[in-house]
């Protein structure tokens, strides 16, 4: 019995003395009650040396109990450096680092500070668990600990949704507002390029979408408020396309009407701007503003074609233009085909120069050169709008080159 006994204190005395909390008050009673029962032992008390061995077996089973919760020790640990690192990166920039939060109007204030008091009552369970050497309440303590870290790590989480969500709101609420803006500013330029006048189905319309937008936007309704913005626009948009349509279609059939007073001779730019205009108006009726306008433009430019025609063989027929034209020697701007056509009693187009190329080859020294010209060279101009031509151009100044 007493070789036995012995074995089993020895057993369990080696394996607490593999543990560094020798402090433990039922491990310090178990190594007294451990000495007291081999001095009984030793008297040949062998009864009373195995009450006090199974008291010792007791206190070590206590502190036993005690030591089989340590595993959550570091887990308490590694919640409470989670729980800070989170509640530091909850802390908004223009906070103090520690202390309660100072802007109650914020909208993460309630789990800021929800985070705080977890985070400081984990703090304190944490504390008081580890002074308590009963297994039980300590194992309650640490899980207490634990779960006051783990509130505290999902309120801090729940601050930066929090404040993730209210960036997007501010991003979102001035892009609302420029929006707004914009469409106070086009409504403002309609109205000064008349585009729409107070009265107008259009601007009645507008006005009601940009005063329904602000109201959304100071109940804070984004959504809506942005909605109302671009129907605004899109509304002014319209007006403008509209309106820019009809302008451009009458300017074009006023230049029409007026050169026709004029009983223009018939060319293939007059008979595209008839068409033109006439595609125009068709477009305008069927309300196509946008493939409207392109039209008209083009009809516009027709009749500049037209009417640079008109001018130009008015020109010709009133200063009676010359039928040939002398090669001069003019050292600073010699005379080639293309200056030639551009002279005023000329063409007006050195665009034009082929005709006279393609008139005088047979003067030319080298046919296939239309750079090599010579002073003294006679060369035809050809009538190029039926214009009349006759005589040979003679400079104002007979001196001149």
């Amino acid at each position: 019995m007493k070789q036995i006994l012995f074995t089993a204190l020895l057993v369990s005395t080696l394996a607490w003395a593999q543990r560094p909390y020798a402090s433990h008050p039922d491990y310090q009673a178990a190594q007294t009650l451990v000495a007291q029962a081999r001095a009984t032992n030793e008297y040949g008390d062998y009864d009373a040396a195995a009450a006090l061995a199974a008291s010792a077996r007791g206190k070590m089973a206590l502190a036993d109990a005690w030591i089989s919760v340590l595993p959550l020790y570091p887990k308490v640990v590694s919640w409470a450096q989670t729980a800070r690192t989170e509640l530091s990166l909850s802390r908004p920039a223009d906070e103090t680092p520690a202390g309660a939060p100072t802007n109650s109007a914020m909208p993460w204030f309630t789990n800021l500070s929800k985070a705080i008091e977890q985070y400081e009552l984990g703090v304190s369970q944490f504390s008081n668990a580890e002074k308590i050497w009963d297994a039980l309440p300590y194992s309650n303590g640490l899980q207490a600990a634990i779960s006051s870290f783990q509130a505290a790590i999902e309120a801090s989480r729940q601050v930066r949704e929090t404040q993730r969500q209210w960036a997007v709101l501010q991003a979102t609420r001035l892009n609302v507002s420029k929006l707004l803006a914009e469409a106070e500013r086009q409504f403002t330029n309609a109205v000064q390029e008349q585009i729409i006048a107070p009265g107008d189905a259009s601007f009645t319309a507008v006005d009601a979408r940009i005063a329904e937008g602000y109201k959304a936007f100071q109940a804070e309704q984004y959504t809506a408020s942005e909605e109302n913005a671009i129907q605004a626009i899109n509304l002014l948009n319209a007006a403008r396309l509209q309106v820019v349509a009809k302008r451009t279609y009458e300017k074009a059939k006023t230049r029409m009407d007026a050169l026709l007073t004029k009983k223009p001779k018939q060319s293939a730019d007059l008979d595209a701007a008839q068409r033109d205009l006439a595609n125009a108006k068709t477009l305008l009726d069927a309300s196509k503003f946008e493939e409207s306008i392109p039209v008209s433009e083009r009809v516009l430019s027709y009749l500049d074609r037209a009417e640079n025609d008109m001018e130009l063989f008015a020109s010709t027929n009133k200063a009676g233009l010359p039928a040939y034209y002398k090669v001069r020697l003019i050292p600073q701007n010699r005379d080639c085909f293309w200056n030639i056509a551009k002279y005023s009693f000329v063409y007006k187009d050195p665009f034009q120069w082929p005709k006279i190329y393609q008139a005088n080859k047979g003067v030319l020294q080298n046919p296939a050169n239309p750079d090599l010209i010579q002073p003294g060279m006679r060369f035809v101009l050809p009538s190029i709008t039926g214009e009349a031509r006759e005589g040979e151009w003679v400079p104002e100044d007979p001196k001149a080159p």
